[in-house]
């Protein structure tokens, strides 16, 4: 729960995704919509941060990304500060 509501603190900052707090996941399915497989390599190269495109999930994951917080705090604040800026410049 304190990784989830650190994840979420995190996610508010970026204006580009919107999400719904997950309740029992250890993940996040945040909505961008120029979320593909593009965004996600770009994510790992440039901002060197991974993610998964929702595509790799079905259908109703196209134009989402999957993040986990099943990590470290530090491990957590760190990726997700790569991630907005990854897709601050995108």
């Amino acid at each position: 729960e304190k990784r989830r509501d650190l994840a979420c603190s995190l996610l508010d900052r970026i204006r580009a995704l919107t999400y719904i707090k997950p309740e029992g996941a250890y993940y996040i399915f945040p909505k961008i919509s120029h979320a593909d497989i593009d965004l996600t390599e770009k994510l790992l190269v440039d901002a060197k941060v991974a993610v998964v495109a929702g595509s790799a999930f079905g259908k109703g994951g196209v134009g989402h990304i999957r993040i986990s917080f099943a990590v470290e705090e530090s491990v957590l604040e760190e990726g997700l500060r790569r991630l907005e800026r990854g897709i601050l410049t995108t």
